[in-house]
């Protein structure tokens, strides 16, 4: 167990370096500890012998990955936020979600998808454009065109059944977290059939407030978009 936490700090530590971001080896020991056993133990002294040979630890297993790798780092943009700043812009060209609010809610939803296992089965291209989609239909403003709609799933590029998977996954997260503000959100989301009906019984249980009252119900879903045949899977 031990080793693995370091090896996870480690990766952590190693990663931040990789991106070129600022993030000292003492914030990484010490946040990692905290977040590992809470209220349980007190935060670790930076002056303290526990401290420094976790830190040495840290340090000793970055050299280890290191040598693993050989150095060798194929930096690519593999994360779905890279992907997401092409995709607005191919949408703000044909007039779609040119807003800093929607840039936001998509920013939001990719940032959430890190809390689920999605990295491990699509490609960043595909959870960066379920995101977008997710934001359109959390801000209810798909295009009613159908010119215009068909634009916009030829650049998300995504199929019926890729983009529905993703959205069980990050639906599932939010009953999970009990994230009542993205209630409506499943709402919509089951009434057009991207959440199966089990799911959303779960959501309604889990966002359940004995002081809510009919007038609290969600609003008229959204209308539910046609994918091109054509979208790539």
């Amino acid at each position: 167990s031990g080793g693995r936490q370091v090896a996870a700090q480690a990766c952590l530590f190693l990663a931040a370096k990789v991106e070129e971001q600022t993030l000292r080896i003492d914030r990484v020991v010490g946040e990692c500890h905290a977040v590992r056993y809470g209220e349980r133990k007190e935060r670790l002294a930076p002056d303290s012998a526990a401290f420094l040979d976790a830190k040495a630890s840290v340090l000793e297993y970055e050299r280890v990955l290191l040598y693993s790798v050989n150095y060798d780092f194929d930096i690519l943009n593999l994360l779905p936020v890279h992907y997401l700043e092409p995709i607005l812009r191919k949408l703000r060209h044909i007039g779609v979600g040119d807003d800093s609010n929607f840039s936001q809610q998509c920013w939001n939803f990719i940032q959430d998808s890190h809390r689920t296992n999605l990295g491990l089965q699509f490609s960043p291209k595909k959870i960066a454009s379920a995101c977008v989609f997710l934001a359109f239909f959390k801000l209810r403003t798909l295009p009613t065109d159908k010119t215009t709609l068909k634009n916009t799933f030829e650049i998300l590029s995504i199929s019926q059944r890729t983009l529905n998977t993703i959205c069980f996954h990050m639906a599932e997260l939010y009953v999970e977290m009990k994230a009542r503000h993205n209630a409506a959100l499943l709402y919509d989301l089951h009434a057009k059939g991207h959440v199966p009906t089990e799911l959303y019984d779960r959501s309604r249980l889990a966002f359940a407030d004995p002081a809510s009252s009919s007038s609290n119900q969600p609003p008229p879903p959204a209308k539910k978009p046609k994918l091109d045949p054509a979208a790539a899977a």
